[in-house]
């Protein structure tokens, strides 16, 4: 059990200590499937991840305190920090997505405002003038729009534009 409280406060030092933890939390590299993902996307997966992985210790640990088997002190503690550490994870989604939501829509609106073509005044030569932020954006709502809707909606304005997206 002490092992489990040492593991959850390094875990919930790492998530105060900086706001990119998902990097520095997991003792393993980040799976592929997180690596692949755009950055918020990918860090709600990673968090997602983390709950997962707590669950069936912590399921366990409540079998083993129901068979009054476990010390009492120490095992609260452990049933503590996993709420703490589930809140913790909590507040970083919704501080995430909330970050990320605020500005989407002005992002994309901009961008889509700027000429598709532009002609270089050296060589006269065309060349695509698509952004690279709306390229993310777009990126960024075709990986939320495959979670909770409800728990992650996404503006108005920026589901319009990726249902446009051609």
């Amino acid at each position: 059990l002490i092992c489990y409280v040492q593991i959850y406060d390094e875990y919930i030092a790492a998530v105060h200590a900086d706001e990119t933890a998902s990097d520095k939390m997991l003792p393993l590299k980040r799976s592929i499937v997180e690596k692949d993902m755009p950055p918020v996307a990918g860090r709600l997966k990673w968090s997602e991840e983390m709950r997962k992985r707590f669950h069936p210790a912590v399921k366990k640990l409540r079998r083993i305190k129901l068979q009054k088997a476990l010390d009492r002190p120490l095992g609260e503690l452990v049933f503590v920090k996993n709420k703490e550490m589930l809140d913790l994870l909590q507040l970083h989604d919704e501080t995430l997505f909330n970050e990320w939501a605020k500005d989407v829509a002005d992002i994309s609106t901009a961008n889509l405002e700027n000429p598709l073509l532009v002609r270089d005044p050296k060589t006269k030569l065309l060349t695509v003038n698509f952004s690279p932020q709306l390229v993310a954006v777009l990126r960024e709502v075709k990986y939320l729009s495959m979670r909770d809707a409800d728990k992650y909606p996404i503006p108005d304005k920026v589901k319009e534009i990726y249902a446009n997206d051609d």
